[in-house]
């Protein structure tokens, strides 16, 4: 599964199944027009009272042949309609449907006697077998169940429009870039995003169908280039603030579109199916000996993980989750990135967890495969660091500090923080991001306050460290 593929069921807009069809409203479409297309492929086909397979064999003293004639049979739009009106329209109101593009990739997972699977796909409608495959394609096809699966991947893609303004007290900007001597483009690029991280630019980002993680971040960098670009042509001959003008009313507004690939899983036992058909009418035999295929270094069994990132994404500034594994990899749909289960080799060891966030920071993580695996915020490096002057409420009046985040680890950033008491408020929570799940780092702190009484003084903690949470702070007179 490529990075680039996103689910359907959690990323576009009423997706529903109705078997053997799918829809979906697009957001860039009138609230009435739905998209449909065929969700997987036809096992059996009926004509009057007479059913056909599109699965077909053919057995020799030596190997087999399997060919599937994927049957040109046009979907019936009306149970479609009859479903979105129920669920998602209002009284008179009928929607319009329109015809999507699919690609169906098939293949047939063969179960072992020990319960373990493999997976060997259709080539241009056929597939050559082993003996042992080929009876035991035939066996399925006369009614045992649990012994060879139909497989389908159905792909495909939808266009997302997304639009970004950013907005900002812009003569501001101006008078700080010229005093951090940030005048070109580059430079100009990184001051802003600074600026979304510190709270003093906002972003505001719109999107109709949800956008991949590569999706967000061209969108969130074409309006941030945008912006540079414009503001490095203001700032191009000032040298002195007397320079700026008096106001600074400008609009950056990015618009752009990408296409979205969508990708659906689904397997059926064949049995169930064909083993009420005519034995014959699927199954026939060669006089001559087929040729068997090598199926050495065939994938064997196949193991599952339930992969869930229990965190506020919103809050922590995630814009994109993608777990790797083997010469796999999947994006989790934004904004929620919901749980997924993937499917590896029985040899696959460990995941891959790529976090990215809004400044296009990551997190970078590999874990030991699991059935399950859920990470928490503190799995993923977060913490709340908590600066406790609860016992010192009654001897100042007012106290300030300033903390550093010093990482063991190299490339990761130093972190800093601000808090102050006074009042009734004395305690203060830090959210650090240490980009470490082990966070063996520490933190180096120091505070100022002023004492009460009648001849207050002036007091400083001089610098302090701390390795675990709450810190509670010290008054050594």
């Amino acid at each position: 599964m490529s990075s680039e593929f996103l689910d359907p069921a959690t990323s576009l807009e009423h997706f529903f199944i109705l078997n053997p069809a799918l829809a979906f409203h697009d957001q860039r479409d009138e609230t009435l027009q739905y998209r449909y297309a065929r969700a997987s492929v036809d096992l059996v086909t009926a004509n009057g009272s007479s059913k056909t397979s599109s699965l077909k064999l053919i057995t020799s003293t030596a190997g087999g042949l399997a060919t599937f004639i994927v049957p040109n049979l046009a979907l019936d739009p009306a149970p479609l309609e009859s479903y979105i009106r129920q669920h998602f329209l209002n009284g008179s109101q009928k929607p319009t449907l329109s015809l999507l593009d699919v690609a169906h990739a098939m293949g047939l997972k063969f179960v072992r006697d020990d319960a373990s699977d493999y997976s060997v796909p259709f080539e241009q409608n056929q597939m050559p077998l082993t003996h042992g495959e080929s009876g035991q394609l035939a066996e399925a096809i006369q009614g045992k169940e649990n012994r060879v699966w139909l497989q389908t991947t159905s792909e495909f893609s939808v266009l997302c429009e997304s639009q970004a303004e950013l907005r900002a007290d812009w003569l501001a900007v101006l008078h700080r870039a010229l005093a951090e001597d940030k005048k070109q483009r580059e430079q100009l690029e990184v001051l802003l995003e600074q600026l979304i991280t510190e709270g003093n630019a906002g972003l505001l980002e719109e999107y109709k169908n949800s956008p991949s993680a590569k999706s967000r971040a061209e969108t969130r960098q074409g309006v941030i280039s945008l912006a540079a670009l414009s503001l490095a042509s203001k700032l191009r001959n000032v040298d002195d603030p007397s320079q700026l003008p008096d106001e600074a009313d400008y609009e950056f507004i990015y618009t752009g579109s990408s296409p979205q690939r969508y990708r659906l899983y689904h397997e059926i036992d064949i049995a169930p199916i064909l083993g009420y058909l005519p034995y014959s009418s699927i199954v026939s035999s060669s006089k001559t000996p087929l040729p068997e295929p090598d199926r050495n270094g065939q994938p064997g069994e196949e193991k599952q993980c339930h992969f869930t990132l229990d965190v506020n994404a919103s809050k922590l500034g995630i814009s994109g989750v993608e777990l790797s594994w083997g010469d796999e990899s999947l994006s989790l749909s934004w904004p929620l990135f919901p749980a997924e289960t993937i499917t590896a080799e029985a040899n696959i060891t460990t995941l891959t967890l790529e976090i990215t966030y809004g400044d296009y920071s990551k997190f970078i993580s590999v874990l030991d495969w699991e059935e399950n695996i859920t990470l928490t915020a503190e799995d993923i490096g977060w913490y709340n660091v908590l600066f406790d002057a609860n016992s010192l409420s009654a001897k100042f009046k007012n106290i300030t500090g300033n903390a550093t985040y010093i990482p063991s680890q190299v490339g990761i950033n130093k972190k800093t923080h601000s808090f102050s008491f006074n009042n009734q408020i004395w305690q203060s929570e830090w959210l650090l991001n240490t980009y470490s799940s082990i966070a063996d780092g520490h933190i180096e702190y120091r505070w100022q306050g002023k004492t009460s009484g009648l001849i207050p003084t002036d007091y400083d903690s001089g610098l302090q460290q701390a390795t675990t949470s709450p810190i509670t702070l010290q008054y050594n007179k």
